[in-house]
Parts: C-alpha cells; sequence; structure tokens
C-alpha cells in the first residue's frame, strides 16, 4: 500500500503595474483637430525575465468627463493602446484647459493593479482662426482740404481681419496671441507691425497700421496677416495689392 499526503499551496505574486508611455505630460491636442493617441503597457513581478505581460484588460480613462477610451488594442508584446477621436471632445463638450489619464489593468490569476493617475497628460486647446482680410489707406493731408486712399507709399496703410483663439477663455492655460503682419519684397517677408493679444476667446476684429513705406516699395506686393499662439499653432491670411506712387498736394497762398 502507497499513501501520500494532501499539500496546499499558495502563490503570491506582486500586483500588476501599468505604464504610460504617451502623452507626454501636458501634451497639447487641437479640439476639433487632434485625435490623441495613448499607448502603455503592463508589467508583472518577473518582467525582468519576461518582459511586458500580454493579454491583460486595461481600462483607460479621463476621469473629469468619466470618459472611457474605447477600444483599447492589444500590440502584443504587453504593449496597449487606444485613441480618442477627434470628435469625441466636440460632441461631448469638453472645455479646454488640462486633464488627467487614469490607467488600471487586470487579469485571470493575477493581482490587478492599482490605478495609475497621471496628472495634467494632455492639454486641450484651440487652433487660431482668422477670416476676412481687408486693407484700406488713407493720405495725411496736413492742411485738409484734400482727401486720397490710393494705396500711395506715404499714406497710412490698415490692415483689419476677424481673429479668435478660443481656448483664451481658459486663465489656467495662460494663452497669448501674436498677431504679425507682413511684406513680401525682393523675396523674403518684412515684418511691418505687431502684437500680443490674451481677449481673443470670441471673434474680434483686430487691426494694424503701417505708415512708414518709401518709393522703393513701389509695385505689386503680397501682405500677410499671421496668428500665433503660444503653443506655436498659427493660421494665416494673404492678399495682394499694389502700392502706388505717393499723391503731392500743391496748395497756393495768395499775398
Amino acid at each position: 500500500t502507497t499513501n501520500s499526503s494532501l499539500y496546499n499551496a499558495n502563490l503570491t505574486t506582486d500586483p500588476l503595474e501599468v505604464h504610460l508611455q504617451l502623452p507626454h505630460i501636458n501634451q497639447t491636442t487641437r479640439k476639433g483637430i487632434d485625435s490623441l493617441a495613448i499607448r502603455g503597457n503592463v508589467t508583472d513581478d518577473c518582467v525582468v525575465a519576461n518582459g511586458a505581460l500580454e493579454n491583460a484588460t486595461i481600462n483607460i480613462t479621463v476621469p473629469q468627463e468619466n470618459y472611457f477610451c474605447s477600444p483599447v488594442n492589444d500590440e502584443g508584446s504587453g504593449w496597449y493602446n487606444c485613441t480618442i477621436p477627434v470628435a469625441d471632445p466636440v460632441t461631448n463638450d469638453w472645455t479646454y484647459g488640462h486633464y488627467n489619464l487614469t490607467l488600471n489593468a487586470t487579469k485571470k490569476y493575477y493581482n490587478s493593479s492599482s490605478t495609475l493617475n497621471r496628472q495634467d497628460a494632455f492639454r486641450l486647446v484651440s487652433n487660431p482662426q482668422m477670416y476676412g482680410l481687408t486693407l484700406t489707406s488713407q493720405c495725411d493731408d496736413p492742411v485738409g482740404s484734400g482727401t486720397c486712399s490710393d494705396f500711395g507709399w506715404g499714406e497710412v496703410w490698415t490692415f483689419n481681419a476677424s481673429m479668435r483663439d478660443q481656448d483664451q477663455s481658459e486663465p489656467s492655460l495662460s494663452e497669448e496671441l501674436n498677431i504679425s503682419l507682413y511684406v513680401n519684397v525682393s523675396g523674403g517677408w518684412r515684418l511691418l507691425n505687431s502684437t500680443i493679444r490674451d481677449d481673443l476667446s470670441i471673434w474680434k476684429d483686430i487691426q494694424l497700421n503701417f505708415d512708414e513705406f518709401n518709393c522703393s516699395d513701389i509695385g505689386s506686393r503680397e501682405f500677410m496677416f499671421n496668428i500665433t499662439d503660444i503653443y506655436g499653432y498659427h493660421n494665416s491670411s494673404n492678399t495682394s495689392k499694389k502700392i502706388e506712387k505717393d499723391t503731392v498736394f500743391i496748395y497756393h497762398e495768395s499775398e
């Protein structure tokens, strides 16, 4: 007769760990323009020998919006990804500002991971917008009896366009818009005037003037209004106009 004994063995592992590779902290994403790629991996206490852990279940959320990123794709080799589509922040009316990401992982026969909370994982921002570039001119008649607006080189040129940068509505982003006016002369852009604005969360008409052309600038010229925010996102509008000879007023004074 052979006798045997029954032994119970308890194998305890450390909880799974999740690691976030993308997005980089405070990565900018333009609402209605950019999708957001999220990528990370899962490891267990055998990571040194076996690498990242395959076939886990990953939950990825944007906690401020109670948003679950789906589907989460298993790349193999323990890496996982999902994408927040362009339309979702628009459809769900996300506000501009900073957003966190949370990740956790589970797998059968493993202890679930704790929740990774990545603060300020990304910033939802806007792309500057502009339309309706127009230009006018006005001569400087010291006597006041003559008028002219024929785009002479000695006149005051006024450039106007409607602009907005919607994320300026969120103070935590500290957004500013650099508005610059250029003319193309001899194959290169020359800065004429510029200003900085932080009050363009709604459409406003912006005007820049220039009155320092000279006779060597006469001819057909291309002009550009460029707007660039602190993240480097930009927009521009171009128009062409001929710089004419200047108007001359002759006054006769009788004795």
